[in-house]
């Protein structure tokens, strides 16, 4: 993970998106390669919150998101992420 010397709120990046089969590409509007996955939370359309799937998360390229192994076509995903491109800004 970078390090910044300072945060500042325009860094700060958030999204809903549908979700999708494990390792197909989730169209993440505003997502870069380098830049940091906070969380990656699924709802279920039961409305329950299923977890956060961070830890099998990956920007696969810019503006796209995969998960590994969790099938998230049930709900939604609320991805939280900094947009190092605004480090210091």
């Amino acid at each position: 993970m970078p390090t910044f010397d300072a945060l500042n709120s325009n860094m700060l990046k958030a999204a809903v998106v549908d979700g999708a089969l494990a390792e197909a590409a989730i169209a993440v509007t505003g997502l870069a390669v380098g830049d940091v996955l906070l969380a990656v939370i699924h709802q279920g359309d039961t409305g329950v919150l299923a977890g956060n799937l961070l830890a099998e998360a990956d920007i696969a390229e810019a503006g796209q998101l995969e998960l590994s192994t969790t099938d998230t076509t049930d709900g939604k995903l609320l991805v939280l992420w900094l947009d190092v491109s605004q480090a210091e800004a």
